[in-house]
């Protein structure tokens, strides 16, 4: 009976002893459970709030990048915002509206000729009329040599004219002179031979930029509509021509005459604003052009060609 008693006791406190190591487990898997759920939560709640806080921070960035680009707006669109109203595309001071010249700055808004366009962006071109210009070809060769009085006789052409914004230089162009033909100039080339020379097809075309020539003006001048003065530089042409050379009474073949050379300077007046130009040369001993070709037939002849001298007017109109 004692045996059993003590086997009861023994069981009761192994029960108490399961009891109090599951209770233990329990109360352990209790506070990890509440652990891990307090752990998660944090973990989650601070998830979103550095999430939360990342956003705004974005927004926030956003925002300050939207004010940057707005303000860098306003900062580049303070002088545009003006021109804009004032529709001032040349920025001239001068609105679209009003400006004679919209697209170049003239803030003078000068107009010679009262067309309405303003100088800087008007250009006088004269292509009617001509006139007679005296000079000399001059040759040289191993035959013998002559100089030939040349009546150059313009036909027409182009010159073109420009003045400025503030009435202190006049630019000219001499963009082509048309040349009538010069025909059966004698050559003696010496007291046996002689030559007919012919030159057909005659040009002098610019050849350097555009007004590569000038003179002073001033305001009173240009208010009378009068631009007058002697050009600051020689004028670059290129001079063309078929040469042809009858020697000893026989035909020869033309042969191609390219001259590189000048104008020499030159007194250019426009009056009435614009409605004529006149075109003085007087400088019988200018070197024009110089170059050496070759006849070939009948005889084979090697020419030292110059152009020399220009002297006489042009009368030209729009």
């Amino acid at each position: 009976m004692n045996a059993v008693a003590c086997a009861d006791d023994g069981d009761v406190g192994g029960d108490d002893e399961v009891g109090d190591t599951a209770g233990t487990e329990n109360g352990d898997n209790d506070e990890a459970d509440e652990s891990t759920t307090d752990d998660e939560v944090g973990d989650m709640d601070q998830g979103s709030t550095d999430a939360t806080t990342e956003g705004e921070t974005t927004e926030e960035s956003t925002e300050t990048t939207e004010e940057s680009t707005s303000d860098g707006e306003t900062t580049d669109e303070g002088p545009s915002e003006t021109t804009a109203a004032d529709g001032d595309a040349d920025m001239d001071g001068i609105i679209n509206a009003d400006d004679n010249c919209p697209n170049t700055a003239n803030p003078n808004q000068l107009d010679f000729d009262g067309d309405g366009e303003g100088n800087v962006c008007d250009v006088m071109a004269f292509t009617m009329g001509g006139g007679s210009l005296m000079s000399s070809a001059v040759a040289d060769s191993n035959l013998g040599g002559c100089n030939i009085p040349v009546d150059i006789v313009v036909t027409g052409g182009e010159v073109l004219v420009q003045l400025d914004d503030d009435a202190a230089v006049v630019g000219v162009e001499v963009v082509s002179l048309d040349i009538e033909d010069i025909l059966d100039q004698v050559c003696q080339l010496n007291f046996l031979i002689s030559a007919d020379v012919s030159l057909t097809e005659f040009t002098m075309t610019n050849a350097g930029d555009a007004f590569p020539v000038g003179f002073d003006h001033d305001q009173g001048d240009h208010d009378a509509g009068i631009a007058s003065g002697d050009t600051d530089a020689p004028h670059p042409v290129l001079t063309t021509a078929n040469i042809e050379a009858a020697v000893g009474g026989m035909p020869g073949e033309p042969s191609l005459l390219e001259l590189d050379g000048n104008l020499p300077i030159m007194t250019v007046e426009t009056l009435d604003a614009g409605d004529s130009l006149t075109i003085d040369f007087d400088d019988p001993d200018f070197v024009m052009a110089m170059d050496v070709f070759m006849i070939t037939d009948p005889l084979a002849v090697d020419i030292d060609f110059q152009l020399v001298g220009l002297v006489g007017t042009l009368d030209m109109t729009p």
